[in-house]
């Protein structure tokens, strides 16, 4: 079974009903219960956005400026991926996410990647590796909870296992 890529975020248009694809938007997300207590606070980002870095984080940029990587300062989501806090984040050169650390559970087809590990991604937006939330059979092979497991770029597996 091959996997496709990355789903693009999606939001709704309030007035007109129309859906608008927005692959990399940075906003700020504050959600409130009883009115006051702030809960959570999560950044969705482009990869060009340096403000989700912590300071004196060791901040790596690519050849053209763009972030390559960084601690995070606070959660990130980045498309769909819920990024962890105070964990490396870093991109590929054209923008797509290269890995973090999970902050919860993800989604990618079949596949549900467990947090806290570390999810990675090819640059075309296609999974590479996570550690696996619950089994899975893929391409008649069946992986177990808490293997790692791993794709070829073209989405054929390349391998389910246990950790190192």
């Amino acid at each position: 079974m091959k996997l496709s890529g990355m789903a693009r975020e999606n939001r709704s248009g309030a007035a007109s009903g129309k859906t608008t694809a927005v692959p990399y938007v940075r906003r700020r997300c504050r959600l409130l219960a009883y009115g006051a207590v702030l809960l959570a606070q999560v950044t969705a980002v482009s990869a060009m956005d340096r403000s989700i870095c912590a300071p004196d984080s060791g901040v790596t940029l690519h050849p053209d400026g763009q972030l390559n990587s960084c601690v995070a300062r606070e959660p990130v989501t980045v498309k769909d991926v819920k990024c962890n806090s105070y964990s490396l984040i870093s991109f590929h050169e054209n923008g797509q996410l290269r890995h973090c650390v999970l902050r919860e559970n993800y989604s990618y087809g079949p596949i549900v990647c467990n947090q806290p590990a570390t999810i990675s991604f090819y640059s075309s937006g296609q999974l590479e590796t996570c550690d696996l939330a619950k089994p899975v059979q893929i391409e008649g092979v069946d992986c177990n909870q808490g293997e790692t497991i791993s794709f070829f770029e073209n989405g054929t597996l390349r391998s389910c296992g246990r950790p190192l």
